[in-house]
């Protein structure tokens, strides 16, 4: 069994549903700008915008509402549970 012993959980509102995120670690918090994702990705609804780390790369913004829009509409629901 690959499954770890203890799974962090961040429980986050969406749209005023509670919805928990697994997660393989929690980093802390951090202000930054987000820059809109270019034409190419419009249609992506997973993520929402990018942002450069104080490092120098480049994290892509997860857009929270469509990822659970996109695990209801999967008929798997791709792991995603809303708690509330």
């Amino acid at each position: 069994n690959d499954d770890p012993e203890l799974e962090k959980v961040v429980i986050v509102d969406v749209d005023g549903a509670l919805v928990g995120l697994v997660v393989d670690r929690v980093i802390g918090s951090h202000q930054t700008v987000i820059q809109p994702l270019g034409q190419f990705y419009r249609g992506v609804d997973l993520f929402s915008g990018t942002t450069i780390m104080g490092d120098g790369r480049v994290a892509m913004i997860l857009d929270l509402a469509g990822t659970v829009r996109a695990g209801d509409r999967s008929p798997s629901h791709s792991g995603v549970k809303v708690l509330s």
